[in-house]
């Protein structure tokens, strides 16, 4: 049962460059760190490995994918990928990749468990922005806090979005910032629509 949960937000992806820069959606699916993502995630690195968790869990969105293996290389910390987490659908970025070719980019990962589609997409066009409800959305925020709370690892660092942690946690986490909290003691904060970008 864990007793401490470090949520981390992956590095600055592609999309979150353009947004910052543009203010609209520049219809990047799936979007990968960028340079200075991937300098954020080495340079938590080390805070990561002083945390001792005994597991790293992953949104298997690319850019979580790549923050959480920069923080386990070099060391035994088993990624874990799991879909609850990921973010909520409201921009291209927020839309995923079929396992099958999530495990070429990550062959040392395990896709096996997850449905394809694992995002959002009740229209069944993949590549479509099919915005989630609030509810939905919601139902995972508190699925996921049950999870947490049964989970077997003592200590466990989730790399997630922007978005979903704000709604899980009320915390707008910056690129690479991490937030602990005690799973058991954790209460949902009541949220309003959030903003895209995550």
């Amino acid at each position: 049962m864990s007793e401490i949960v470090h949520l981390i937000r992956h590095g600055q992806s592609t999309f979150n460059e353009a947004w910052e820069r543009e203010k609209v959606d520049p219809m990047i699916i799936d979007a990968p760190l960028t340079g200075r993502g991937i300098d954020q995630a080495f340079g938590l690195r080390e805070t990561v490995s002083a945390l001792n968790v005994d597991a790293i869990v992953s949104s298997p969105l690319t850019r979580a994918l790549q923050t959480a293996t920069v923080l386990a290389n070099g060391t035994s910390t088993p990624i874990r990928v799991e879909s609850l987490h990921r973010e909520y659908v409201w921009s291209s970025c927020d839309i995923g990749r079929s396992p099958k070719h999530l495990i070429r980019d990550f062959p040392e990962l395990e896709f096996g468990h997850l449905s394809d589609p694992w995002w959002w997409c009740p229209s069944g066009n993949p590549q479509a922005v099919d915005k989630e409800p609030s509810d939905v959305v919601m139902d995972r925020v508190q699925d996921f806090l049950v999870r947490l709370r049964k989970r077997p690892e003592r200590s466990v660092a989730v790399v997630g979005h922007c978005t979903f942690f704000w709604l899980f946690a009320g915390v707008m986490l910056e690129n690479c910032q991490i937030l602990s909290i005690d799973p058991h003691s954790h209460r949902v904060p009541e949220q309003p629509s959030p903003p895209p970008g995550g």
